[in-house]
């Protein structure tokens, strides 16, 4: 899916960007032994989410899956579900931990998505309380981070890093550590994804013979792990500065696997 959306540059400007997104959907298979289980991609597509699927389970909290239109993330969000309460403890991506459980901390969507009215993630958005600060004078707020786009469980990460965690990378292993059961580990896929968006530069024929070609970087930013159904999605994003070029010349956009099943 292609998104057009709004970021804040690397230059520290409001801009808008080309979003392209790209989620695929896996079986577990052996999932209890750390470092044996592996992924098998479902044969029915997994549908890209437009808006927040709600949790029906209110003890679970608002946000089952959050949608997957982030315009960019600045690193990985890897999401537990259903984070049964007083059973996981931290989750490992290669031998590192990326999230720990906080102490005293016994509710059950701790390794659940950040809510996005929590004080941590709105700090993060600069987003103005009063209604009447709308229309902004520009799509976000001056003061917007990225780091607003990522769902990532906030208190969950800070006894690890206070940075936002990495990207994932093809054949990791994913490890859950968890109390009164036994450890919980899978290894990702070996697959990886290549984009990019061919453009026409406006000298000679306007043919696919003379298009320019850019490349655009996908990287695996979305990971939600559901381990009482063996099943888990993943989600690769890639992102460039849709503005670079006017809308008019731009003539294909592609997206390529490569590796895996």
């Amino acid at each position: 899916m292609f998104v057009a959306g709004w970021h804040k540059s690397s230059a520290g400007a409001i801009t808008r960007t080309g979003t392209i997104v790209v989620k695929r959907g896996y079986n577990i298979l052996q999932a209890t032994s750390p470092g044996i289980g592996t992924l098998v991609p479902v044969t029915n597509p997994v549908p890209v989410f437009l808006q927040d699927e709600a949790e029906t389970n209110a003890s679970l909290g608002k946000v089952k899956y959050e949608h997957d239109l982030a315009a960019e993330k600045s690193g990985a969000d890897v999401v537990i579900l259903p984070r049964v309460s007083a059973l996981l403890e931290e989750v490992q991506i290669g031998s590192a931990p990326m999230f720990k459980r906080p102490p005293f901390d016994l509710t059950p969507w701790v390794f659940g998505w950040e809510p996005r009215d929590s004080s941590a993630r709105k700090a993060d958005g600069q987003f103005p309380e009063s209604a009447s600060a709308y229309p902004m004078p520009e799509a976000l707020p001056a003061g917007f981070s990225n780091r607003y786009f990522s769902g990532y469980r906030r208190t969950a990460r800070a006894l690890v890093s206070p940075s936002v965690p990495p990207y994932l990378e093809p054949a990791t292993l994913v490890r859950l550590i968890r109390s009164g059961a036994a450890d919980y580990g899978f290894r990702l896929g070996s697959e990886h994804f290549r984009a990019a968006y061919r453009y026409y530069s406006g000298i000679g024929l306007d043919n696919v013979t003379r298009w320019q070609s850019v490349d655009v970087p996908m990287r695996l930013d979305t990971l939600v792990v559901e381990p009482d159904e063996n099943w888990c999605y993943a989600v690769w994003r890639g992102v460039w500065e849709l503005d670079e070029r006017p809308e008019s010349d731009y003539r294909q956009l592609t997206v390529e696997i490569e590796g895996g099943e």
